[in-house]
């Protein structure tokens, strides 16, 4: 992945998989050249929600999201869409939301965009801002500054621990 792409490609080939477990869930994510799917599976191994991304405008944008009725509004849907960032994506919303899909992103702007933001001042940047970390790097860069050691070499580990699915 360049710095400047919000794409992650790398994983946007026929094929590609990973797993994940994820705030009680376990999500299983499947990508091709069009887009990426993610999957949620609760502990007795029952899918409980799917989303589907495309590329377009290079971004991932959403156009199906499903949560099973019975587990809405517990931050299902969320933990899929900050799976697929994690992965390194930025995503977008649909171009054709539904009253439902509207009232999910007004609560998802409404949430901390960066992972690493310390919430201090709302104002300021995430830590890894500060650091000097760019936003978009591969992980080798990542790899790099992580021996350089410090809090900066402390917060390039975590990243790129986070973004090779390790806690």
């Amino acid at each position: 992945m360049r710095i400047d792409e919000i794409v992650n490609t790398s994983i946007m080939k026929q094929g590609w998989k990973s797993q994940a477990h994820r705030d009680g869930l376990d999500l299983r994510a499947m990508a091709n050249e069009q887009g990426l799917s993610i999957s949620a599976y609760d502990a007795g191994g029952r899918e409980i929600g799917f989303v589907h991304f495309e590329i377009i405008n290079d971004k991932l944008e959403s156009f199906d999201t499903w949560v099973d009725s019975r587990m809405r509004r517990q931050g299902i849907a969320t933990v899929m869409y900050n799976y697929a960032k994690e992965l390194g994506n930025d995503i977008a919303p649909s171009s054709a939301q539904t009253a439902s899909g509207k009232k999910f992103w007004k609560s998802m702007k409404q949430q901390t965009t960066e992972n690493f933001a310390d919430g201090k001042n709302p104002q300021d940047k995430g830590d890894s801002r500060r650091h000097g970390i760019p936003k978009h790097a591969t992980l080798a860069q990542l790899d790099k500054i992580a021996h350089e050691g410090g809090r900066r070499g402390q917060l390039a580990h975590w990243q790129a621990n986070m973004r090779r699915g390790r806690k």
